[in-house]
């Protein structure tokens, strides 16, 4: 499929190459009502006022507008400021107002198009007031007050009018995340109702047991994690979805290029709780695990829109599997947020043994800044100059992926099915290519502070605490150095030359891991030559 250029000046995706404007009337109340959510059922909606709406389903082509998305961790939101979003090219804003409702508005103040994530959640009222000249606005969209207005009745006579209300989303909070339906307006409320989000079915309540009768649970393991990228959504889920690469690109770190690498795979049925299994892809891949030590299965599945998941082996034998889910959220062309998340049967807590304890107990930035990171920047440099490096040959042979790519052995039937998908149904993804043909330098590419950690509450804490901890503990090895030179001189003979002398070195040693773990917030120079 051939991209069309988009004009800048259009505002909201459909599916296909088409953007259409969006009408900037609101949809009042566009997070969903329990009421509404309850009613939809399983088989998207029996009932007779939604089975009139025209899903996606329907049509030939996959609607990417018309899906539910992850964008972010409840926990790392604060509720007290609004947050800048973005989401298949739109710019949105995530606020909690006075009902404490997480609600989601395109980012701009209808007045003057200022963005309202640069305003501010008045603590009196709980509206987001714009910063730009004051208006105000409820969890619906609705315009509360416009503080310019001459008296009370031009003002109530200006905020009943449509256009003085924000454009909103429908939203939602399920398994700890906020979903914000793709598209906004009058009709969005209705239209997501059809739409089930790809949830992780181990966590929702009604989830059935992989064994009759064996009663299991589920719960959320490792630590939530999320990380901003620079390449699409197209090439992020590629990789996520590809098993072969491992071994290689995360050589020393999750992987081992010395292993096996023989591997088969397998063709599942869609799974049976996907939004829409025709928009899926299932597989069994059987190779060798480093963990496990010995050849095993693992099924792996994509579910349209944004969720890529991983069996994980279980740790003992006769236990249940985990599940390691992926999100992978369309926020521009060229760019793309990944969440991240580990999720374990309560049953597999008894053999875990000292590591799996270690595993549980880490605070969440040491996961994020010692571990999670580290396996991202194994990827970025290559997706990032093969997307570019696509871009370029599609010029040349079109965006016919089976005549750039060769893809000769089972390891890759999951790409090679993904790639199909995308091109059949998928209309070539969920946004157009990013034609710039700069790739970024290595700093910037692999910078995690603009990532990840000052959106991350627990890394931006810690980076705080490293800081000082840096300064403080500076400032006490030049207190053991001095004490070093004045017992010398003192000739004393209570052995302190050699206490200071010590302390200095512990000292040191913990500054220069304050450092490093400062460093890690910001740029670790990731070398696959030296890996």
């Amino acid at each position: 499929m051939v991209w069309a250029r988009r004009p800048r000046q259009r505002e909201a995706s459909t599916s296909g190459r088409v953007k259409q404007r969006v009408n900037p009337v609101p949809s009042y109340a566009a997070t969903i009502p329990l009421d509404v959510v309850e009613s939809v059922s399983r088989d998207h909606l029996q009932s007779t006022t939604v089975n009139k709406v025209k899903t996606a389903q329907d049509r030939d082509t996959y609607d990417w507008a018309k899906q539910w998305y992850p964008l972010a961790f409840v926990e790392d939101l604060d509720p007290k400021v609004p947050h800048a979003m973005e989401l298949l090219g739109q710019r949105l804003v995530l606020w909690r107002d006075a009902e404490q409702q997480w609600r989601c508005f395109q980012d701009k103040c209808p007045h003057r198009l200022a963005p309202l994530s640069e305003g501010r959640i008045e603590p009196s009222d709980g509206t987001l007031m714009c910063s730009y000249h004051g208006w105000r606005f409820a969890g619906d969209g609705k315009c509360t007050d416009i503080p310019q207005s001459l008296d009370a009745k031009a003002n109530a006579a200006a905020c009943s009018n449509l256009r003085s209300c924000a454009v909103s989303h429908p939203t939602q909070v399920l398994q700890g995340k906020v979903w914000v339906f793709g598209e906004g307006g009058p009709r969005a409320l209705i239209d997501s109702a059809a739409v089930k989000p790809a949830l992780i079915e181990e966590l929702c309540p009604d989830y059935p047991p992989r064994e009759k009768g064996s009663g299991e649970t589920y719960f959320v393991a490792g630590k939530h994690y999320f990380r901003d990228l620079p390449y699409s959504w197209n090439t992020l889920v590629e990789n996520l979805v590809d098993p072969a690469h491992l071994n290689y690109s995360h050589h020393g770190v999750i992987g081992d290029r010395g292993l096996d690498q023989t591997m088969k795979i397998e063709m599942n049925d869609p799974p049976a709780t996907a939004p829409s299994p025709r928009d899926s892809i299932s597989m069994a891949v059987t190779n060798y695990d480093m963990f496990a030590k010995g050849q095993v299965t693992q099924d792996m599945q994509f579910i349209a829109p944004c969720l890529s998941r991983w069996g994980v082996p279980p740790l003992q034998k006769g236990k249940m599997p985990g599940v390691m889910p992926m999100y992978v959220i369309p926020t521009a062309p060229g760019r793309s947020r990944l969440l991240w998340s580990f999720v374990m049967p309560r049953s597999s807590m008894s053999g875990m043994g000292l590591f799996g304890l270690i595993f549980m107990a880490q605070p969440r930035w040491l996961a994020h800044l010692f571990g999670t990171n580290r396996v991202l920047d194994g990827d970025s440099a290559l997706l990032h100059a093969q997307e570019k490096i696509i871009l370029e040959q599609e010029q040349l042979v079109g965006h016919d992926l089976q005549k750039l790519y060769y893809m000769p052995t089972q390891a890759d039937r999951i790409v090679a099915a993904f790639r199909k998908w995308l091109a059949d149904r998928g209309g070539g993804g969920p946004l157009p290519p990013d034609e710039s043909p700069a790739l970024l330098p290595k700093p910037e590419l692999l910078n995690h502070y603009t990532q990840h950690v000052q959106k991350c509450p627990a890394c931006l804490k810690a980076l705080r605490v490293f800081k000082a901890m840096r300064i403080i503990t500076a400032a006490l090895v030049g207190v053991c150095a001095l004490g070093v030179v004045s017992t010398i001189s003192a000739r004393s003979l209570l052995g302190l030359p050699l206490k200071f002398t010590a302390a200095g070195i512990i000292l040191m040693g913990a500054w220069m891991w304050l450092d490093n773990a400062v460093q890690r917030c910001y740029y670790v120079p990731y070398e696959h030559s030296h890996t």
